[in-house]
């Protein structure tokens, strides 16, 4: 029996939850199984993951008669002051997301040092909250429970292994110098010693799987998949930090296949970015929709085209100092 994603999600009642980066190397795992028409095995992740690298085929892998995985996050921050006002859109040349970076980059850089995610995974009728502490210089901190991450923190109990810092480092370089380097930058961060070419495509063998599962014709850039994966890291372990959101969203505008489209949420204005076919493949699709005055995430979606999203992953987002976390202030 293949089992989606979001059934997997469904058991969260029944199992500890997971850190980000093993959630992401577990959702990685079920794709290429789904996408070879095996059945997934459970496997027991480790407690300092590695997240394997991610290609067009294992993130679009679809059989052909198998409900897609289908994740969705919402991610609201909170931060002090009035929001700012709707950017202008008088420049039609320039892309939606560069008039927004422009407009990002203006904004005042906020207090404390990094930001604490309150993570909700609900599915199956379930819904379990664990908290995750992304720090400016790249350190990443897990607990299940918000009061738990003094000891993480004051134990040096690092889960980030350098990919956040690599990542925001990426979108820092962006926001203030050259995109075409970063977006480089971006695309090797999991590991900088692979250098991925800007016209490599998956390897024959994963193309051929693909299309055999789906029964669709396959394309697809593995730089662009990873400047587009790799960019929805940053932007969440950076949401605190305007520069930050800012080079993600220059970065994105690079990509050849992503769709800017308005749209509001929960009354607040919204832009809806759609991979296309270079980004993640036929039979796939992911949207990340931000908020179209600040930058920051609001939701992201995957699954089949057409599909409505089965279950969802909730973030609230503050910004801390981690000596007050030490200190139980939150």
């Amino acid at each position: 029996m293949i089992v989606n994603e979001m059934e997997l999600v469904g058991r969260l009642g029944d199992v500890e939850p997971l850190p980000n980066e093993a959630f992401e190397q577990a959702r990685t795992v079920l794709h290429a199984a789904i996408a070879l028409e095996g059945d997934p095995r459970v496997m027991e992740l480790p407690h300092h993951p590695k997240r394997p690298r991610r290609t067009v085929v294992v993130r679009g892998g679809v059989a052909a008669g198998v409900a897609a995985a289908v994740a969705t996050v919402a991610l609201v921050a909170t931060s002090p002051g009035h929001p700012p006002k709707i950017p202008s859109t008088s420049d039609h040349v320039a892309s939606p997301l560069v008039r927004l970076a422009d407009y990002v980059s203006g904004s005042a850089a906020p207090g404390g040092n990094a930001a604490l995610v309150a993570r909700t995974t609900t599915g199956g009728g379930k819904s379990v909250t664990v908290y995750d502490l992304y720090a400016d210089n790249g350190e990443y901190f897990f607990s299940q429970t918000e009061s738990g991450l003094a000891g993480q923190v004051s134990a040096q109990d690092n889960l980030g292994g350098g990919l956040f810092a690599r990542e925001v480092a990426a979108a820092k370089l962006a926001a203030t110098g050259n995109v075409e380097t970063a977006a480089q930058d971006m695309a090797d961060a999991a590991d900088p010693s692979n250098v991925i070419s800007p016209t490599q495509t998956p390897n024959s063998a994963d193309i051929a799987a693909k299309q055999a599962a789906t029964g669709q014709p396959q394309a697809g850039n593995l730089f662009d998949n990873w400047v587009w994966e790799n960019s929805q890291d940053a932007i969440i372990a950076g949401s605190g930090e305007p520069q930050v959101r800012a080079g993600v969203l220059r970065i994105l505008a690079t990509l050849p296949d992503v769709i800017v489209t308005p749209g509001t949420s929960g009354g607040q204005p919204t832009l809806v970015l759609t991979a296309g076919t270079s980004e993640v493949g036929y039979g796939y699709t992911e949207q990340l929709t931000i908020n179209a005055t600040t930058g920051i995430p609001v939701s992201f979606a995957s699954g089949a085209p057409g599909q409505t999203p089965t279950g969802t992953i909730s973030y609230q987002v503050s910004r801390v100092t981690t000596s007050d976390i030490v200190a139980g202030k939150f």
